[in-house]
């Protein structure tokens, strides 16, 4: 699964270490992308022990983290779409994925 298009590159070494860490424990992922402003890891596993923890917290540090940037943020709403940026990105001006 190409995840990388689906999240901004802030959000990216975060991602990464969730889906290591994931497949090391027997997930398969299906599914990653930005919604309402935060992360969302969807994936299948026969045993799902410790790996909810594991994307818990990957999105609760993307609450705090600028999905285009990776330095500290915040979520807000831009324009009817909800997205956590910094401060550089308040106003929607934002990079390409």
């Amino acid at each position: 699964m190409n995840w990388e298009e689906h999240v901004g590159k802030g959000w990216r070494p975060i991602v990464k270490d969730a889906i290591d860490k994931l497949v090391a424990g027997g997930a398969d992922i299906k599914q990653v992308k930005e919604k309402f402003g935060g992360l969302r890891i969807y994936f299948y596993a026969d045993d799902y022990t410790g790996l909810h923890e594991i994307v818990d917290e990957a999105e609760k540090k993307c609450y705090s983290i600028c999905e285009f940037c990776g330095k500290p943020g915040k979520t807000i709403d831009i324009g009817g779409w909800y997205k956590t940026v910094c401060e550089d990105h308040k106003n929607g001006d934002v990079e390409q994925r």
